[in-house]
């Protein structure tokens, strides 16, 4: 921690230079503020202020020796030409400014060039704990879409406002004060970062938490016992955490670290299923280029037959599931000689050496490589450079008890080493813990029954599972994309219509496989339209980027190399592909500037 301005316990600073507020005497005039609780400045350099005690938000130019006022300025009330004592401020790109009036219990919105009269976005209906209501809100955060987020203080919780909606959704909280990881205690400010986490500033807890959207908990990434009474946070460049202690006089920030894992004896870098690189403004170039196989079916080193599924690691590393070949074959950067790394045979057998119709594969951080063995009925974890593979998972011949597996075409494995499985045969997802193979555990679909409903799967395929153990699954047969929360007994549609298969942007058809970028967008391997569709978490219909009816032959798996290019196994073609990727209008340049205007200037990709 590092104190940026202020000194410990001692107020004022003699670093600071004053842009408004001029007098320091506290007043009326436009030259004066009275108790400043919260400020925005723009890309422009434009400063809002909420001036608390005049009850009003003054715009104020850097330089100018005066503001002006935007929204209030009419004495404390609750008539909408009037803000209440006020702590949150958000100024959007059209320049609307956005007032979190912690008296009235509402949000407002005063639409650029609009000072004589506001708007209701949130509350406004008295103190309480419904979804029209709010409890002495704090801050606020509001995102491209006008997508509402607000520390709802006094109802421990962050609830979520949609454009043209004033009811709320709870987003992280449980509405009870408390300092469990699913709890928030007094929660005073709320901003996202470009990769969607909510960062909360957990004031009755003295931490900061991280919340992904969807998730039932949070993560703390500062806790400190320094603290006093903090009241603000933001971002600065390098992604640095700043937070305001407002009882301590001072502001402190938290330097970002990248942590970097090592394999000892070797210089390699390795990862955890990586940040899928994709740039803000993508488009893939439909003239694809073969990057492993050659078209026709074969077991030579420059061949494959029938490719299941790819995944690249952190180094540009590609693994095929070469489904037909029974085994895996590892790439290297740059070239199309694969080389077996696992199902060193090519026959199909059971023995640790062999596999029988590979699937699926993911590599962990330390390069161990997992593979869906799906007539084998099991999951071998296979230690580089070693000629045998070790049961994990399965193995006991095809059942639906929870000791055994079905055919399976989805293997993701977490940052704990616990390894999900989609189990096609018997219509759900399991999780062997680790270090456990003797049973997994049911996490999502009802066991040997196929269905329609939210807490049924029908016929899954691939899988992905976030860092906070959110499953989403290709749920083939329904024509959907479901997202399961942890802990949860059913689903929750996010891409598709169930039972509609269709080529429409808001259908699927028996979709194979679901990826993610590090921007929060979802990508979705829609088979039976030989597409790929990139959808919105929330949104109701799909954006087509690859659409290869004449290429592709029967797409499987999906993923991202490094350079953002987009890999799809082209199973009935015997090979693997690549989509060039083009950013729009981006440059390191643009993308700062996109960041600044969001004001989400937040990590860099660790």
């Amino acid at each position: 921690m590092i104190t940026l301005a202020g000194t410990y316990n001692t107020a004022g600073s003699t670093i600071g230079t004053n842009v408004a507020g001029i007098t320091l005497l506290g007043g009326t005039s436009p030259n004066e503020l009275k108790n400043p609780s919260a400020i925005f400045v723009t890309p422009d350099g434009i400063m809002y202020i909420v001036d608390s005690s005049n009850n009003r938000v003054q715009k104020w130019r850097y330089g100018d020796p005066l503001g002006f006022t935007v929204a209030g300025g009419r004495g404390l009330g609750s008539s909408y030409t009037q803000i209440g004592t006020s702590y949150g401020l958000y100024v959007d790109k059209q320049y609307n400014v956005w007032v979190s009036e912690y008296s009235n219990h509402r949000v407002t919105k005063w639409t650029a060039g609009n000072t004589a009269s506001g708007t209701r976005v949130a509350g406004g209906n008295g103190a309480g704990r419904a979804s029209s209501q709010l409890n002495f809100p704090r801050g606020i955060f509001v995102s491209n879409i006008s997508t509402v987020y607000i520390a709802d203080h006094n109802n421990h919780r962050i609830q979520r406002c949609l454009s043209g909606t004033t009811l709320g959704t709870t987003v992280a909280g449980t509405g009870v004060s408390g300092s469990a990881a699913t709890q928030l205690s007094s929660p005073i400010a709320v901003i996202m970062d470009q990769f969607n986490y909510l960062y909360i500033l957990d004031t009755g807890n003295n931490r900061v938490q991280r919340w992904a959207l969807g998730a039932t908990y949070g993560v703390t990434i500062i806790s400190s016992t320094s603290f006093s009474n903090p009241s603000g946070i933001c971002f600065g460049p390098p992604g640095n955490l700043i937070v305001a202690d407002t009882s301590r006089h001072r502001i402190v920030s938290f330097p970002i670290t990248c942590p970097i894992t090592t394999v000892p004896t070797t210089t390699v870098l390795l990862t955890t299923r990586p940040r899928n690189q994709v740039c803000s403004a993508p488009f893939w170039n439909s003239t694809f280029g073969v990057v492993a196989g050659s078209g026709t079916p074969g077991a030579s080193a420059n061949q494959l037959r029938n490719p299941m599924d790819i995944f690249v690691d952190g180094n540009n590393t590609m693994y095929v599931a070469d489904y037909n070949n029974n085994r895996v074959q590892k790439f290297l950067p740059g070239s199309v000689l694969g080389i077996t790394i696992a199902g060193f045979t090519l026959t199909a057998g059971s023995l640790p050496s062999q596999l029988r119709g590979p699937t699926s594969v993911f590599v962990d951080f330390t390069g161990n490589i997992y593979i869906s063995d799906s007539l084998n009925y099991r999951v071998q974890k296979w230690i580089p450079g070693q000629s045998n593979g070790t049961t994990v998972a399965g193995g006991w011949g095809i059942g639906s008890a929870l000791n055994k597996l079905g055919v399976s075409y989805g293997v993701s494995v977490d940052p704990q080493s616990n390894i999900y499985i989609s189990d096609y045969s018997h219509h759900r997802v399991v999780v062997w813990t680790a270090g456990n193979t003797t049973i997994g555990r049911l996490v999502a679909g009802v066991t040997n029954a196929a269905g329609t409903g939210a807490n049924y799967l029908y016929y899954p395929l691939g899988i992905y599972v976030d860092a906070n153990k959110t499953i989403y699954i290709a749920d083939c047969y329904n024509h959907r994309i479901q997202r399961w929360l942890w802990g949860a007994t059913s689903g929750t549609t996010v891409a598709g219509v169930t039972q509609s298969p269709g080529p429409w942007s808001y259908q699927l058809k028996y979709p194979t496989s679901v990826n993610f970028d590090q921007n929060g967008y979802m990508y979705v391997m829609d088979a039976g339209n030989n597409r790929v569709q990139r959808w919105t978490i929330g949104s109701t219909y799909g954006v087509t980027l690859v659409s290869a009816a004449s290429l592709l032959s029967n797409g499987k798996g999906i993923n991202f190399n490094m350079l953002g290019e987009l890999i799809v196994a082209d199973y009935s073609n015997h090979r693997i592909v690549k989509f060039p990727v083009t950013c729009c209008e981006y440059s390191l340049k643009n993308h700062l500037t996109q960041i600044n205007e969001q004001h989400k200037l937040t990590t860099v990709p660790c």
